[in-house]
């Protein structure tokens, strides 16, 4: 929104950060090496670039918003991804960014200032996205859902020890089930996609797999490996990306809609 990638590139190399284009995504760069941490970058606090995982974007390109869009996001917080929106739409999307903690929408609020983002585009909305209802219609839903983290260990390993307690991570699958079905129920049938940071099925693959009797399941255009064979043919249709293939974290990214 407010810099051009070519001039980044220059004022990056100047000081001593090496970046290189990444082949899918033309406003997003691969750093290969710095020499001091990348968050004291006056690019990063004037709000020129902002640090994010190539999977996670690529979650925001299988929503594939457009200019005219009205995008519901139900796990808004810190608003990382809808400032990707908002560039991707020029500023013209609508979005109802929807979150349960007051403190992080506030957080994210300044996010989107700070990167540029019209405000007079975004309502900020802090409640349970599980039990919201809307007055309007919403082109497509964003559930970026509380996860395990599970795809996350290359960055945070201390999340090992979380995953040995299976209470911990079967309480996020109740959530995660219900942000989808309240998603499906949105009166007008809106496109979903529902994305979480996890490696584990029964996050992924499994949530959207028990719903086929209902849903229209459609291939993210997105590159990325498929889903976990032993889903069958429905795997096709799944897109996961994986630290040791794509050097990213690992994402599963589905979309769909009710029929």
């Amino acid at each position: 929104m407010k810099a051009d990638v070519e001039h980044v590139i220059e004022s990056l190399l100047s000081k001593g950060v090496v970046v290189r284009k990444d082949r899918d995504l033309d406003y997003m760069l691969e750093v290969i090496s710095y020499n001091k941490p990348l968050y004291q970058l006056e690019e990063v606090w004037k709000g020129y670039i902002i640090l994010q995982d190539k999977a996670s974007a690529m979650v925001v390109e299988a929503l594939e918003p457009s200019e005219h869009d009205t995008i519901l996001d139900m796990a808004a917080a810190p608003g990382v991804k809808d400032t990707l929106i908002m560039q991707l739409t020029n500023n013209s999307a609508r979005i109802i960014a929807v979150d349960v903690s007051l403190e992080r929408l506030k957080r994210a609020k300044k996010v989107m200032r700070m990167y540029g983002i019209d405000l007079s585009k975004i309502e900020l909305v802090n409640m349970d996205s599980t039990r919201l209802q809307l007055s309007r219609a919403v082109d497509k839903v964003l559930i970026d859902a509380p996860c395990s983290s599970s795809g996350a260990i290359g960055k945070d390993p201390a999340i090992k020890i979380h995953l040995k307690d299976e209470s911990w991570v079967g309480r996020f699958l109740s959530l995660q089930e219900a942000m989808i079905r309240r998603a499906l129920y949105l009166g007008n049938k809106p496109y979903i996609v529902y994305a979480v940071c996890s490696i584990l099925p029964f996050e992924g693959e499994e949530q959207i797999s028990k719903l086929s009797s209902t849903v229209e399941v459609l291939k993210p255009r997105i590159p990325g490996s498929p889903g976990y064979s032993s889903y069958g043919p429905l795997a096709r249709k799944f897109k996961r990306f994986y630290p040791h293939i794509h050097f990213t974290q690992g994402f599963f990214i589905s979309k769909f809609r009710r029929v």
